[in-house]
């Protein structure tokens, strides 16, 4: 059984969760040059690279492990 909302749930969610969101986040970053946007899309993106692979990393341990916490 496959459960869908209606197009007026659909549109609820966008109205009172999604859109004000969105347009407090672009309010938030509008001061952003290009630049720094870029800077900064750079730095988040590499942080999440650095995270996943020790992610792996910590998952791949057995836990008699040495290094396993």
């Amino acid at each position: 059984m496959i459960v869908e909302p209606t197009a007026k749930a659909r549109r609820r969610v966008w109205t009172d969760i999604y859109q004000p969101l969105v347009a407090e986040g672009f309010d938030d970053i509008a001061h952003y040059t290009a630049a720094e946007l870029t800077l900064i899309t750079d730095f988040l993106r590499r942080g999440r690279e650095l995270h996943e692979r020790h992610l792996a990393r910590v998952r791949d341990m057995s836990p008699g492990d040495p290094a396993s916490p």
